[in-house]
């Protein structure tokens, strides 16, 4: 998808990206064997009734994480972040948009997760022009966007802001998947899954965790049709 079109579609306050390839083949195989997981696939699409895995592979979501001079946090944070969605990555992707143009952070995750990136479940961006200041409405409304033109539909699309600090939980990203696969376009009244679940989901589009999922307290996951409605976030 084009992020062009996708940018006029929010308020004026974002910035132009571009996605920068920061892998070398020789390095692919070498990193993969560093993503070692025990996070895992066994039960979890069978446990969800017929149809659950085709309709969360239509309806992804993203990891959006933006950094402006916390590189030393990204360095902490992505690998075990990495880690605990490589498993689920016919289902989401993970989107690091590099804001001040720390060309040492390029460099060290093309030789840390070559693997992830060739694979696209990593996807790797950088603004247009460095920023010297963090500015939230424009940093996040970039970073939807960046992780919008990975994917052929983003109104079935769900993305999740990270700072740079977070740290997601296998549970976490379960739960993510099971809430994204009931996306409708547009986002449409809730619904209830197979009795199999045995939990009732109510999904709107939108949905702010609280304490539920350690780690990811605040985090708020957006249906990207949602979000282009609302024109984004605005400043303030």
């Amino acid at each position: 998808m084009d992020g062009g079109s996708l940018f006029g579609k929010l308020w004026p306050h974002s910035t132009g990206v571009s996605e920068i390839c920061c892998v070398t083949r020789s390095r692919v195989r070498s990193s993969a064997r560093g993503l070692r997981t025990n996070a895992s696939l066994s039960g979890f699409t069978d446990d969800l009734g017929a149809g659950f895995a085709a309709a969360a592979e239509q309806n992804k979501v993203a990891f959006a994480i933006t950094t402006l001079q916390r590189t030393w946090q990204v360095k902490l944070t992505l690998g075990m972040n990495l880690v605990q969605t490589l498993p689920f990555k016919k289902f989401l992707f993970v989107a690091v948009v590099i804001f001040d143009g720390d060309e040492d952070l390029y460099n060290w995750i093309g030789e840390r997760f070559a693997y992830a990136v060739d694979c696209k479940h990593l996807r790797v961006f950088r603004s247009a022009e460095p920023l010297k200041y963090f500015h939230a409405s424009v940093c996040k409304n970039t970073a939807h966007v960046a992780a919008a033109t990975c994917v052929d539909n983003p109104q079935r699309l769900t993305v999740v802001n990270l700072d740079a600090d977070n740290i997601v939980t296998e549970q976490f990203v379960r739960d993510l998947i099971i809430r994204a696969s009931q996306t409708t376009q547009p986002p449409s009244t809730p619904v209830t899954l197979p009795t199999s679940t045995k939990k009732r989901l109510d999904w709107t589009g939108t949905v702010r965790y609280r304490s539920a999922c350690q780690g990811t307290t605040g985090r708020i996951a957006t249906n990207m049709g949602l979000f282009l409605a609302i024109r984004g976030k605005r400043p303030g």
